[in-house]
């Protein structure tokens, strides 16, 4: 569903539309003015709160998703530079070589599975490989606190973790993109739309079995068309 129209223009729209209505009090006295008249305030009151909604969810989510995806794109390119670094390691054959072999192999499992698993290791987020090549791509450690050599690096969560979260975000605000396009809709395309889904519903006929256990199809136009049996060998 698309629309060309501006949320802008369309909450001007909106408010003209409520301003012009006037006072429940302007209307004639009968019960079905006031209730044509509850109706029509409503419904535009409603459009603009849905908009505003879905424009304030966007502002909220637009940022989320383009930081997540900044660190998802930042964690696949590292992993992927860490991941050649050790195909191509030598083979260990000091102490020095191994350390970093375990380095690479304990970074690429922080990827994945996060910094936990370097606890008790010797080894953390910020003296890893993974580590300097955050920090090689920007990313800024924090104020070392007491007893501690050094500041904690940022940290967003692992690999998988983030392909999740960002699949969640990116279902949500397309789930806001929906509802803003409902509520941008002029009067007239939401009619023709509801009169679609309206001939779209009657076309499903209502299944239907009688005492006899015979069945039938039930069309919204009042056509009835007889299920037949299946065969039984």
């Amino acid at each position: 569903m698309t629309c060309t129209r501006r949320p802008d223009d369309v909450l001007a729209d909106l408010d003209r539309q409520l301003a012009a209505l006037g006072d429940i009090g302007d209307v004639p006295n009968t019960p079905h003015a006031h209730e044509q008249f509850a109706a029509r305030q409503s419904a535009l009151a409603n459009r603009r709160q849905a908009i505003r909604m879905a424009l304030a969810a966007q502002a909220d989510l637009a940022p989320k998703i383009a930081t997540l995806q900044t660190w998802h794109d930042d964690l696949t390119a590292i992993r992927q530079q860490i991941g050649v670094e050790f195909r191509h390691a030598p083979r260990p054959r000091t102490d020095r070589d191994y350390g970093r072999f375990l380095n690479l192999q304990m970074s690429i499992s922080c990827i994945d599975r996060g910094p936990e698993v370097a606890r008790d290791s010797g080894w953390s987020l910020e003296t890893l490989r993974v580590g300097e090549l955050l920090r090689e791509r920007g990313y800024v450690a924090g104020t070392p606190i007491e007893n501690q050599a050094m500041g904690l690096l940022p940290w967003l969560g692992a690999l998988p973790n983030v392909e999740r979260r960002l699949a969640e975000l990116q279902k949500e605000y397309a789930n806001t993109e929906r509802r803003l396009a409902e509520a941008l809709l002029d009067d007239d395309e939401r009619e023709r739309q509801a009169a679609e889904r309206r001939k779209a519903a009657a076309a499903i006929p209502v299944r239907k079995t009688r005492g006899d256990g015979s069945q039938f199809d039930e069309y919204a136009d009042g056509r009835v068309v007889e299920v037949e049996p299946v065969a039984t060998s």
